[in-house]
């Protein structure tokens, strides 16, 4: 299969999956501003927050497909025409790279809460997660996948023949079926019983004051 094919598929992956996303952002953003609740209120940003995340690891991994690998690693033949693109394609790019701590964010987002170049210190330990150069909100994160989406179609109709020839084998590749564990609600909720119900003896057993409140637990993840 072509690796330039590939390379494009991917680009074009991560901007429709981020344009998917950024509608529900948007609606989102506008139900959290009119919740009632608290519990309505902590829903909604849990919700927002995951799929604020998932924008951020998917911009660094856009980047990282554009400069490491299209035109980079890709066929020999096709380097004149994707440096040339790039070079058009340039001042878009770099609109993107004004939030300079996209990296930071998708490291902790996409690993843990440690600084690698800090001794691998809590990103906690001091106030300088809140000063970090990143998107804010929706409108930010709309602009980024916006401009990545104009990006990856002009990429897109640059080298047609090619993107299109890739979807085609992959689309034609055989699902290769692979086991699935297949829980439903209620075969979830009795595992999670059974592993709570042994959590507690052995909290019992090694002298602990506490143990699990197992069903209220349990219907706080799952619902009454």
């Amino acid at each position: 299969m072509s690796d330039i094919g590939g390379s494009i598929f991917i680009l074009n992956s991560i901007t429709s999956d981020m344009l998917r996303r950024s509608k529900v952002i948007k609606g989102l953003t506008k139900d959290l501003n009119n919740a009632n609740t608290e519990d309505e209120k902590d829903m909604i940003l849990g919700i927002w927050k995951a799929l604020y995340f998932s924008d951020i690891i998917d911009i660094k991994s856009f980047q990282d497909e554009y400069n490491d690998y299209f035109g980079v690693r890709t066929e020999i033949k096709y380097k004149k025409r994707v440096l040339k693109l790039k070079q058009i394609l340039k001042p878009l790019m770099t609109k993107v790279s004004l939030w300079r701590d996209i990296e930071k964010a998708r490291n902790i987002a996409a690993h843990n809460k440690r600084i690698q170049k800090n001794s691998y210190l809590s990103v906690f330990s001091d106030n300088s997660i809140y000063n970090w150069n990143i998107p804010t909100g929706h409108a930010e994160l709309f602009f980024i996948s916006s401009l990545l989406n104009i990006i990856s179609s002009v990429i897109k109709i640059e080298f047609w023949d090619e993107y299109e020839a890739y979807s085609k084998q992959l689309h034609n590749n055989e699902y290769q079926s692979r086991k699935q564990i297949n829980m439903t609600l209620q075969t979830a909720k009795a595992e999670l019983h059974i592993l709570c119900e042994a959590l507690n003896k052995d909290l019992e057993k090694e002298g602990k004051p506490y143990k699990l409140n197992i069903s209220t637990e349990i219907d706080n993840l799952f619902g009454s």
